[in-house]
């Protein structure tokens, strides 16, 4: 039979009718609208500053230490002599995930064959065998197992399922410093160590190096990526990979006729070595480390990491919120390790355990320093940027909004860099509890905790 016209049309309301009593809390997990934050505050981190927008946060001769510490980390890996991590490094993920209830891509179990194929192929056995140094020609995962499979917890349970693949470990920049421990069995993997992680990375995207190779990318004149995304191209325009904020090449020259710098990149040879390439990058992309670290750098910085999609451990190239932690102080020299804990312990702790959220802003406002104090919780980290409306404002990488609808956790998803309060998501009538109610404490970067 015809359906008339009037039918038709109402059709569509009926069934988003249906939805709404069979399914109440559709709209906050579906995301379907911006949190009160990010419509109440332009997402703008220039907006924050307050003051002298050239006033260092950093003294000269603290920015230049920090920056030593950083070199010494980012180089790490070729001063290594051996696997720094320990075999634990390779074969933790099989202990912490082997025994659990994980998923595939297509939502069925991973049995124990998949484990048991993937622990062959990991090649413990020759673990610390090859011990040489490397480099990655471009952006590339580091996997927990040697395989790109994705593993995920059950997919119906709240902040579970996609993106959150724990196969996933980290990810490295182009130009990056490695140590090689090993090859996997089917060649297709090294297990390395990068300067703040370790894993399993593809093996066309790493080139092997001499002592020769490590002088020419070593060098302490370089330049920093201050643009995302950034298509790396060679003097005659061939694409070479994606290269983010953060990312720091060699500097061979600067052009100021032509407002560039020419930089060294690696490219890898048929035989897995490497020789030297070149690129250039628009001095408006770029800068000499470190980047002096002023309010104005700071969200200029800020602004270039600003509403990426969210990515965990690197997933897809973008980042979580410690990688937006880490990536943010590159520029300036300062290192950070990769994980939100350790993030936590690097610098002076103002604990916050115990005081109510007006406390929390309060003591935040009075003893934060924008664009380098951290907001930790567990399992998450915020950068304090400064403050609008006498609301201290926070930059972070979210996922979501923890809610609850008849007693089921679910998640209001944000899914991106945003400048928060430390309250978003407060208006949703099923929040599960505020942000600020996690917060423990402040970190102030480049002073020590107290006792050291």
């Amino acid at each position: 039979m015809r359906r008339s016209p009037t039918g038709a049309a109402m059709l569509p309301l009926f069934l988003f009718l249906l939805a709404f009593v069979l399914f109440p809390t559709l709209p906050a997990n579906a995301a379907d609208f911006e949190i009160a934050d990010l419509e109440t505050f332009r997402q703008d981190p220039f907006l924050c500053i307050r003051g002298d927008f050239d006033t260092p946060l950093l003294s000269p001769d603290l920015q230049r230490q920090m920056k030593h510490q950083y070199d010494s980390a980012y180089f790490a890996p070729w001063r290594q002599k051996k696997p720094e991590r320990g075999i634990e490094s390779l074969t933790w993920g099989f202990s912490t995930y082997g025994k659990k209830e994980t998923f595939g891509e297509n939502r069925r179990r991973r049995n124990p064959e998949w484990f048991a194929r993937q622990r062959k192929n990991a090649n413990e056995a020759l673990f610390g065998t090859e011990n040489r140094p490397a480099i990655a020609v471009c952006e590339a995962d580091l996997r927990i197992f040697p395989v790109a499979d994705p593993l995920f917890f059950d997919f119906d349970e709240a902040g579970e399922g996609y993106p959150f693949d724990y196969g996933q470990n980290s990810a490295v920049k182009p130009g990056e410093p490695l140590f090689v421990s090993h090859r996997s069995a089917d060649g297709a993997w090294f297990f390395v160590d990068a300067p703040t992680a370790s894993g399993g990375i593809d093996a066309r995207r790493v080139g092997l190096m001499d002592s020769a190779d490590m002088v020419l990318f070593s060098v302490p004149d370089r330049i920093v990526l201050l643009a995302d995304d950034f298509p790396l191209t060679d003097e005659r325009g061939a694409y070479l990979g994606r290269a983010k904020t953060g990312a720091q090449f060699p500097l061979l020259e600067t052009d100021l006729l032509h407002g560039s710098f020419r930089v060294r990149v690696p490219l890898r040879r048929t035989d897995g070595g490497i020789e030297p390439g070149s690129a250039v990058i628009p001095m408006a992309d770029a800068t000499r480390l470190p980047l002096p670290l002023t309010p104005w750098n700071g969200a200029l910085v800020a602004s270039s990491l600003l509403a990426e999609p969210y990515g965990w451990g690197g997933l897809h190239g973008r980042r979580d919120c410690s990688a937006l932690v880490m990536d943010f102080f590159a520029p300036f020299g300062i290192a950070m390790p990769r994980n939100s804990r350790e993030q936590a312990g690097n610098g002076r702790w103002i604990d916050l355990k115990g005081k109510d959220f007006e406390e929390k802003e309060r003591i935040l406002l009075k003893e934060g320093i924008p664009f380098r104090t951290l907001v930790a919780m567990p399992g998450h980290i915020m950068l304090y940027i400064g403050q609008r409306g006498g609301r201290p404002l926070v930059f972070h990488n979210m996922w979501g909004v923890r809610t609850r609808n008849s007693g089921r956790p679910g998640r209001h998803i944000v899914g991106k860099a945003v400048i928060t309060t430390l309250a978003p998501g407060m208006e949703l009538p099923d929040h599960d509890g505020l942000p600020a109610g996690r917060i423990t404490g402040l970190v102030i970067v480049g002073e020590t905790r107290t006792g050291e």
